[in-house]
């Protein structure tokens, strides 16, 4: 039996308990919110989930890094590059697994796109729209809340880093634009402001198209052009991500893996902390840096 420790009882805390329920022979042991300390002393505890605010995730996580006991936070891993940074230090000290919560990364819909987005050839254009009408929180903006899903996603995609970022907008919307070498380019919208729930995002090729509708019944779309428009819809399984995302975690704990995953953290991070700087730059192109 694995046994993990849940740090927050929010929105997010409530759909990792329902969640759990879903992967055999793991269960979620002990439920806490501002005591997490005492949970480093318990042997029992095989790994900890942190569904706390985004500002406590650095102190919570430095804390278990440095005990080395495995971790899953939620998005973002940091809410500054430095301390991503700090914590990347200590990840590459230690020994634990340590998991960042982008979901959709986990979507067995998004799964499928990323899979089939070699068949439409070089990518040429990303783009993405996201959001809905709130949640308003007091200490985070749109570009923390909804961002990393976004930027998550379009790494994942690309498979590398972007060379520069513009980003301009609000606390409640933000649009940004990534560019990538070989000219390719993303462009995000996303945030709380928007009538109703989006998720979408296109891929567009020398060769077709690909399109993730998270919202529609069939959430992948592919199109080919070769003198006629051809549209046809890849598979996927309908595991749940958090589901997906938690099996994951789990998996890595038992069989002692540690992979890439934290890595993709803090390069999330690092382009939010870029597409800030940007805003504070009224939209000027940043070039991203190590």
């Amino acid at each position: 039996m694995t046994n993990l420790a849940l740090i927050g009882v929010g929105k997010w805390g409530a759909n990792y308990l329902r969640a759990i329920k879903h992967i055999p022979d793991c269960r979620i042991a002990y439920v806490c919110t501002h005591d997490y300390r005492r949970l480093a002393g318990n042997s029992d505890v095989d790994g900890v989930i942190v569904a706390t605010p985004a500002e406590t995730h650095f102190e919570i996580a430095r804390f278990f890094l440095q005990k080395n006991i495995h971790l899953l936070v939620e998005k973002p891993l940091a809410i500054t590059y430095r301390d991503a940074l700090r914590l990347k230090m200590l990840y590459e000290k230690g020994s634990s697994m340590v998991m960042v919560g982008h979901i959709y990364v986990h979507n067995p819909a998004f799964c499928a796109f990323v899979s089939n987005v070699s068949t439409i050839g070089r990518i040429q254009y990303l783009m993405f729209e996201s959001g809905n009408y709130g949640p308003f929180r007091k200490n985070t903006t749109a570009l923390w809340d909804w961002g990393p899903h976004d930027i998550s996603m379009c790494l994942t995609i690309m498979g590398e880093d972007p060379i520069s970022v513009a980003a301009w907008g609000g606390d409640d919307m933000i649009e940004m634009r990534l560019d990538f070498s070989g000219d390719t380019s993303a462009v995000i919208r996303t945030g709380r402001l928007l009538p109703e729930k989006k998720k979408y995002c296109a891929a567009i090729g020398e060769k077709g198209s690909i399109v993730f509708d998270d919202l529609a019944d069939k959430k992948v779309t592919r199109y080919t052009y070769s003198g006629v428009k051809h549209r046809s819809y890849p598979k996927y399984n309908l595991e749940e991500p958090l589901v997906r995302q938690l099996r994951y975690f789990t998996d890595a704990i038992r069989h002692k893996r540690r992979d890439s995953d934290f890595l993709m953290g803090v390069r999330v991070v690092r382009v939010l902390h870029t597409a800030e700087e940007s805003l504070l730059h009224h939209g000027k192109t940043i070039q991203i840096t190590a």
